[in-house]
């Protein structure tokens, strides 16, 4: 796809400026390295019934249409006022009746929309006060006692009613970390420490009341090829995004998406190749060139934009240059298909931009468009190349509002 170079809007620019800065802040967090305590896969439970994706053995297709999956498209604007100004959705959970979205680098703030995308409220803010935070970082949702939980700076744990957005306290943890997630009344982070040994783990849980950790998990080098160094994005986050188990996290060069689950942390579904990125691979690759370095090596790794409805589970992965291949996994007759192309045609009827999920659940899947695209969907908007039900929903939007959400309800 040809895409038109053109004049940069406010949100755009905005979003220009925040690059620099937060590509020192991936370099930064690429070089941290892990605890230097040994780490036992001890811990980790066995798992009989894991699913296998022999990618090798998988039947190859051209095209994934998205109406095969979907059944409809529902466009979600989010209400652009001065409260609710939002650069990139970073993140988001979709939880009872409202839609959390969290802007790390332009915002820097969480935002609570209701389901239609009426701006609600902000959830804590930038500051030195009590209840306030110099960085956020991540957020998760604690479903027992109804508290949403944001990940500030030095592994704070700010704590804030979700009916009524109060902060309420915080609890500071014991090692750094970037990212979180609620289950079963504890709190699952992944491991930022320096220094780093091949045996260090990638996962730990710690106890929400003292924020003391409790266990660790994920070995490097059996589950992550002895790698420690942070590669992610909002496409391919640690923790998948849903409100309902299993809860999967992942690393870039995991082969095996890990289930948080009531009996413990266990292997979920692993991902088999021969051209799957090996140890000797990394050898030698910079944290500052990251995946560039990778894809020049043709190999396959990031394992990521994971959904699932009963007995299908749709994941990708990359190979090469950031090429991604859409896998389709039958539960039911344990088969697997990759398609080289994933085509929107739900969205578009010309052209299209990627799909990748930001969150999804038992009844669908919920994108936004990441902020490098927005004034490329805008064109295509204007250009006619939306297809008319869904063009009808988006009356009013323009390059300086707020990004949109779509929701895809599965068939």
């Amino acid at each position: 796809m040809s895409l038109e170079v053109k004049p940069r809007s406010y949100r755009q620019l905005q979003f220009d400026k925040s690059k620099e800065l937060n590509m020192k802040i991936i370099v930064k967090f690429s070089i941290l390295l892990l605890l230097s305590t040994s780490c036992s896969n001890n811990n980790m439970l066995i798992n009989n019934d894991i699913i296998i994706v022999d990618l090798d053995k998988a039947e190859k297709r051209d095209t994934l249409f998205l109406s095969t999956l979907f059944k409809s498209v529902r466009c979600i604007p989010l209400e652009t006022n001065d409260k609710s100004l939002i650069g990139s959705i970073d993140k988001m959970l979709v939880y009872k009746d409202f839609i959390y979205v969290l802007d790390v680098r332009i915002a820097k703030g969480l935002f609570m929309f209701d389901r239609k995308g009426s701006f609600v409220r902000q959830i804590g803010r930038i500051g030195n006060g009590p209840g306030e935070y110099s960085r956020i970082n991540d957020f998760t949702i604690d479903t027992d006692n109804n508290n949403i939980l944001i990940l500030g700076e030095r592994g704070k744990i700010l704590f804030y009613d979700i009916l009524t957005g109060q902060y309420t306290k915080t609890v500071v943890t014991e090692h750094f970390r970037t990212t979180i997630q609620y289950f079963n009344r504890m709190l699952y982070a992944d491991l930022v420490e320096f220094p780093t040994t091949p045996s260090s783990c990638l996962l730990q849980s710690i106890d929400l009341s003292t924020g003391k950790q409790i266990d660790k998990y994920i070995q490097a080098d059996e589950f992550n090829k002895g790698s420690s160094v942070l590669f992610t994005s909002p496409d391919a986050p640690y923790f998948l995004s849903t409100m309902e188990p299993p809860f999967l996290f992942r690393h870039a060069f995991m082969e095996t998406f890990i289930a948080l689950t009531p009996d413990g942390v266990q292997p979920f579904l692993t991902v088999k190749s021969k051209n799957f990125v090996s140890t000797s691979d990394l050898e030698g690759v910079d944290a500052r060139e990251g995946m560039m370095a990778l894809g020049k090596k043709n190999k396959i790794f990031t394992l990521k934009n994971y959904f699932s409805k009963k007995d299908m589970i749709h994941f990708q992965y990359v190979e090469g240059m950031n090429k991604s291949y859409s896998v389709i996994y039958n539960a039911k007759t344990k088969t697997s298909e990759i398609y080289n192309y994933t085509h929107n045609d739900i969205l578009f009827n010309s052209g299209q931009i990627s799909f990748s999920s930001r969150f999804f659940d038992q009844s669908g899947v919920y994108e936004s468009i990441s902020m490098h695209f927005f004034h490329v969907f805008i064109r295509f908007l204007n250009e006619g190349r939306i297809n008319e039900e869904i063009k009808d929903q988006l009356t009013g939007i323009d390059e300086e509002s707020n990004p949109v959400i779509f929701y895809y309800e599965f068939k």
